[in-house]
């Protein structure tokens, strides 16, 4: 819910501003609203990736945060409640901003910051995607864990 008041907000400002909602079942029509439902089809949910300039998922809770690395590996810079281990995935100011949790103001305010400075965007997106490679690819990952075992 706090996304969708976000986004209401941000076309206020940005009418041209489009969602594309993956996950929940369809709601209501709303202008520049596309509700896609879950997706499961990874060629479809890549470009979803593909197509889109900004990530959002204001979780109130979020385990880990597979979905931001995904984004991530896309080069979209992410916007995310700050919330469990979403910090420690987001860097703010660095591949992405981070809201307070339920908070739909300073969720626009985050969205209507990066469609107001595409060139930021695009930053935080080169960013998120360099920490994929470094951080969280299966050969990153193997490699840290040689070495944590091996003292080095």
């Amino acid at each position: 819910p706090e996304l969708l008041e976000a986004f209401s907000t941000l076309r206020e400002r940005h009418p041209r501003a489009m969602l594309d909602v993956v996950g929940p079942a369809p709601g209501a029509p709303l202008p520049g609203v596309t509700w896609h439902g879950p997706v499961y089809d990874r060629r479809r949910l890549n470009a979803l990736y593909a197509g889109a300039t900004v990530f959002a998922m204001p979780s109130r809770y979020e385990g880990f945060g597979i979905p931001f690395l995904e984004a991530m590996a896309h080069g979209l810079p992410c916007v995310a409640a700050a919330v469990c281990a979403v910090p420690e995935v987001v860097e703010e100011g660095r591949t992405g901003l981070l809201v307070p949790p339920g908070d739909p103001r300073a969720l626009a305010a985050a969205l209507s910051a990066l469609a107001g400075d595409p060139q930021r965007a695009s930053a935080l997106g080169r960013a998120g995607r360099d920490r994929v490679e470094r951080w969280w690819t299966w050969d990153s990952t193997a490699r840290r864990i040689v070495a944590a075992l091996s003292g080095r």
